[in-house]
């Protein structure tokens, strides 16, 4: 009896472990965690905008400009992936989470401020908010940046004026505003 009683206790152990690994690799990996409080109520999102630090830490993210015939430039990240903003959303605040955010992931800072990677690129407009997940979302000119999940590749600018999630998405200016069709910024 005393045999089966510790291997009970030590299954009971493993599997508490195993259950933690997985809490912890979660947390890790940044997936969704639940925002409803008890009894189902939404839980509203932390999505304050703090003013970025100062110098930037180790592997904080970098904001660059990229250019294409079509749309001019625009703003990427430091391997030229574009960045796009949401019209539904407000002043340095995310209006997108869940099925939304995992069609447009946000533009998150690991560790440290946003910095620039281009002349053209203000670092006075950088900004952060806090996501519901615990991601720290890079905001520029008081927009917070996303990028497109169809666009896998520098370059690429497949969610341009895409309507969806109750707004439009659009490239952003080195100015910090949506991009028109057109170069520059103009629409023609």
């Amino acid at each position: 009896m005393k045999t089966s009683r510790s291997a009970g206790i030590i299954t009971m152990g493993l599997l508490l472990g195993v259950t933690a690994c997985g809490e912890q690799k979660r947390a890790e990996t940044g997936a969704a965690m639940d925002t409803t409080a008890a009894g189902g109520a939404a839980v509203a999102p932390d999505t304050t905008m703090t003013p970025a630090p100062g110098p930037a830490a180790a592997g904080g993210a970098t904001v660059t400009v990229a250019s294409s015939a079509e749309y001019g430039s625009y703003l990427a990240d430091s391997s030229g992936r574009a960045l796009y903003l949401f019209t539904a959303d407000k002043p340095g605040e995310s209006a997108c989470s869940g099925a939304c955010a995992e069609a447009w992931p946000p533009y998150s800072a690991a560790q440290g401020a946003p910095t620039a990677g281009a002349a053209d690129v203000q670092a006075a407009k950088f900004g952060t908010l806090s996501r519901p997940d615990g991601t720290v979302q890079v905001v520029y000119n008081q927009h917070p940046l996303y990028y497109f999940q169809k666009d896998t590749g520098p370059g690429q600018t497949m969610g341009q004026d895409v309507h969806g999630f109750g707004g439009e998405w659009y490239l952003v200016t080195p100015q910090g505003e949506k991009l028109e069709k057109g170069e520059g910024g103009e629409t023609p």
